[in-house]
């Protein structure tokens, strides 16, 4: 059982970071000057990496409550936080 548990949480990172990579992408996209639906492009650009970052943040919201590794992620992060701070 604690193989099936890694694989999901594995999967569940994949997921988690594939998004902020579509995310972020979306949000930095510039169309190019040439484009004839410059403004379509830009609007839809702007729209897909808004969503992916909104996916991206309600799916580990939800995770992180079930998920050991993105506990154990989000400790780590915190007691960095305590760190600095």
């Amino acid at each position: 059982m604690n193989r099936h548990n890694n694989i999901h949480s594995a999967l569940r990172i994949t997921c988690i970071l594939m998004l902020v990579i579509l995310g972020m992408t979306g949000l930095m996209i510039e169309p190019t000057d040439g484009c004839t639906y410059w403004l379509v492009v830009l609007i839809l650009s702007k729209g897909i990496g808004a969503s992916a970052i909104y996916a991206t943040w309600a799916l580990a919201s939800r995770w992180v409550e079930t998920d050991r590794w993105l506990q154990l992620y989000r400790q780590w992060c915190e007691k960095g936080i305590e760190d600095v701070l």
